[in-house]
């Protein structure tokens, strides 16, 4: 595994931004709103796993668009997922802040490396994310 993306959320810039926004937001009248986790979103580390890992260091192309599909889900853009995963994916983002058992998938929007690679699959597991292969699997990593 390698690591793709890494997370503002181990900035200590940014966690205390967070805070001071988190606190003022409970000190105001709209402290009973849901959802200003959402707001202050970023998604956690992401790795590269499997196949995809081999891909990116043979292909240049690969890289800038898997930082594309980053800024698409950042965007709330997940690609091809059930209505179920999507708004599992609302969810967590919304009422958690979290992108924790969130998922989404992509094509490259470059059509010779989707002949050639297929579709990639951006998915977070706790406190971290990887991007893999559609025939890839990271079942072990979910045990």
């Amino acid at each position: 595994m390698k690591l793709f993306y890494e997370s503002a959320y181990h900035s200590s810039e940014f966690v205390e931004n967070r805070n001071k926004a988190l606190e003022a937001h409970y000190n105001s009248p709209m402290k009973n709103v849901h959802g200003a986790e959402g707001l202050l979103f970023e998604p956690d580390d992401i790795y590269l796993y499997g196949k995809l890992e081999q891909w990116a260091e043979n292909d240049p192309k690969i890289e800038a668009e898997l930082r594309e599909f980053v800024e698409r889900y950042k965007k709330q853009d997940y690609g091809f997922v059930s209505r179920e995963e999507a708004e599992n994916n609302l969810e967590n983002r919304w009422l958690c802040g979290s992108s924790s058992w969130t998922i989404a998938r992509y094509y490259f929007k470059d059509a010779e490396l989707t002949m050639q690679y297929g579709g990639i699959v951006l998915e977070f597991l706790r406190d971290e994310g990887f991007f893999y292969s559609v025939e890839d699997s990271i079942d072990e990593l979910r045990e």
